[in-house]
């Protein structure tokens, strides 16, 4: 019963579909160039000789570096395309940017400076940048 509660209770929505597709993208075309790019340079370390990489050729590791490089620049693209043209990544980068905050200055020099007693504590909107997380 509570198990059933729970799932029609909708939490905090932190990315939808294409933030969650725009990330995944970045990160793993930027895993696969580093590790296609320091086979490519060093195939003799020992780790690359043990791995799935070393199996093949070279031509092979250059062809998925490219492929994984061009999968880099169109999840890059689209992400500007995202922040720019669609309102819900605009309204995102203006939560980050801190724009239109009247506390422009005082949100980013918080989360820098202790709570010494001045009542400056890390109080910050909706974007928390020292923990990667949206509150």
């Amino acid at each position: 019963e509570k198990r059933r509660a729970d799932r029609r209770e909708r939490g905090v929505v932190r990315f939808d579909r294409r933030q969650i597709f725009q990330h995944a993208g970045l990160a793993l075309s930027f895993i696969v160039l580093v590790l296609t790019g320091f086979a490519l340079r060093n195939p003799e370390v020992w780790w690359v000789k043990y791995s799935g990489i070393a199996l093949l050729s070279e031509t092979a590791r250059g062809t998925i570096h490219r492929v994984a490089g061009v999968a880099m620049i169109l999840t890059s693209i689209y992400h500007t395309w995202y922040v720019t043209a669609v309102r819900r990544g605009r309204a995102e980068m203006r939560a980050m940017a801190g724009v239109g905050n009247r506390r422009d200055g005082d949100h980013r020099i918080r989360p820098v400076v202790p709570d010494l007693g001045n009542g400056m504590g890390p109080g910050v909107d909706r974007v928390d940048l020292r923990d990667g997380s949206l509150l």
